[in-house]
């Protein structure tokens, strides 16, 4: 009984945590390491943030990102708060921002961990009429951060001080969904009864001085 009771507990634990498990939810992180903009000069402290992001795979490693959202804070930045993803309408073909001011085709790849995104990046923005965009592109092993305040630019796209640049790091992992834990908890759960009832069944049976010879017999005073 002890070796199927092991069985299942290492398939519940193998399915929790099988790439299956991790397929279309990540965590994101950014800081930059240097920043030109808004403030004149040059600034180390420029933005930073934390999010969520959600896709589908369409081809091995590479996810078309549906979904997300950041938490964006920092000295030198314009975006402060909440800025959601702009979704590209044209899924995998680089498409202009709201504005105007990017491109972007919001691919993720993370069969490279040394270049996540590429030229175009993931656009983001805080929606409405003189908002703000802000997008995250790959180049390389690094990242460019660039941030567009529409309020500022007041429709010439070529106003300079309507942008923010930023250089620094990215970072994505994969999130867990909600099911694998579903799963993994309820998994636990069957075999905990199952180890309860087992033991209840021994305490009995010794109490009744009853020893099991197989799973379809026994032996003692009621077997002779």
């Amino acid at each position: 009984m002890q070796r199927p009771l092991i069985a299942l507990l290492a398939l519940a634990i193998a399915l929790a945590i099988s790439p299956a498990a991790l397929a279309d939810d990540f965590n994101l992180t950014f800081t930059s390491t240097y920043s030109s903009a808004p403030g004149p000069g040059v600034s180390p402290n420029g933005v930073s943030g934390n999010g969520t992001l959600s896709g589908v795979e369409v081809s091995p490693g590479l996810y078309e990102i549906t979904g997300g959202a950041i938490d964006v804070g920092g000295y030198d930045t314009y975006a402060s708060g909440t800025l959601s993803l702009i979704v590209d309408s044209t899924p995998g073909i680089p498409a202009a921002s709201p504005s105007g001011a990017f491109r972007y085709d919001d691919l993720l790849n993370v069969a490279n961990p040394t270049q996540e995104l590429d030229s175009y990046g993931l656009l983001f923005g805080s929606g409405g009429p003189g908002g703000i965009e802000l997008v995250i592109l790959g180049n390389g092993s690094t990242y460019t951060i660039w941030e567009f305040d529409s309020s500022l630019a007041q429709g010439n796209l070529g106003d300079v001080d309507a942008y923010a640049l930023s250089f620094g790091n990215f970072n994505v992992t994969p999130a867990p969904e909600p099911q694998s834990w579903l799963l993994l908890g309820t998994g636990l759960l069957a075999l905990m009864g199952i180890a309860y009832r087992r033991g209840k069944s021994l305490f009995a049976a010794s109490n009744l001085g009853i020893s099991f010879k197989s799973p379809t017999g026994f032996t003692g005073p009621r077997g002779r």
